[in-house]
């Protein structure tokens, strides 16, 4: 069971997605950081205290990167965790996966963050990949872009968290993105989009 609280506004929405259309999903696993890490907690905490720093202009971009970077070298993941997932989702008949980050500061109301988190698609799941992918995705939590992208949108507290979403990889033949907002905060949906919408 997954704390609904810490995992993230992707993940939240992937399992609303999921029970609604269980049929339409391709199955996924939700990996809580304090799970795979064994001090996320406390280094969570250190991260944060340092990226309001950022935030509030008191560290230039280069400290704050070294800083984080320095935090980082001391988070210790749980290897019986990675190896027990590695078996669930080869026992799940997983072959290909994609590793996406969900963050706690993520589509909101007033900001998407439409593109500051890592994605990775079609990768292997054995320990070395997953233990590779998910640092990363943890790391782009308190990334720099993303903090600069918190200060175009006036955003002076900092909280952040949440999980990293292992998926079961799928091939779409077409995608597609639609945007209903202009950026001026007025919707505009146009007639035609409508129609083939629906």
């Amino acid at each position: 069971m997954v704390n609904k609280q810490s995992i993230g506004k992707k993940a939240e929405n992937l399992l609303i997605l999921y029970r609604k259309f269980p049929d339409l999903v391709p199955p996924f696993e939700i990996i809580e950081f304090n799970n795979f890490f064994t001090n996320w907690q406390d280094i969570n905490k250190k991260l944060i205290l340092t990226a309001s720093k950022f935030l509030n202009n008191k560290l230039s971009q280069t400290v704050y990167e070294k800083s984080i970077s320095h935090i980082f070298i001391s988070l210790k993941t749980n290897n019986v965790f990675i190896g027990n997932l590695t078996k669930r989702l080869h026992n799940l008949g997983f072959n290909k996966v994609s590793y996406r980050t969900s963050a706690i500061q993520e589509d909101l109301f007033s900001s998407s963050f439409a593109g500051q988190y890592f994605t990775f698609l079609d990768q292997d799941i054995d320990i070395k990949t997953i233990k590779k992918n998910c640092m990363i995705c943890a790391k782009s939590l308190f990334s720099s872009k993303v903090l600069s992208y918190l200060r175009t949108q006036k955003y002076s507290n900092f909280y952040q968290g949440g999980s990293i979403i292992v998926q079961k990889m799928f091939y779409g033949k077409v995608s597609g993105v639609l945007f209903t907002e202009n950026g001026l905060n007025q919707i505009k949906l146009q007639k035609a989009v409508l129609q083939t919408i629906l």
